[in-house]
């Protein structure tokens, strides 16, 4: 996920958390289609409470 443009690091556990390079968001298309083999999809997208995009 961290190869993907506007991402700059992706945790696992019970979901995946992504952290943005920017507020600009992620490429929603590019992030499903790395998650396809691995049978997952983005069911929800949030903001971090203490991102520094949360200002």
């Amino acid at each position: 996920m961290e190869k993907l443009d506007g991402i700059t690091g992706a945790y696992v556990n019970n979901g995946i958390k992504l952290h943005l390079a920017d507020k600009d968001g992620y490429d929603e298309a590019a992030v499903t289609e790395a998650l396809k083999p691995f049978k997952l999809k983005i069911t929800e997208a949030t903001l971090v409470e203490g991102s520094p995009f949360t200002n």
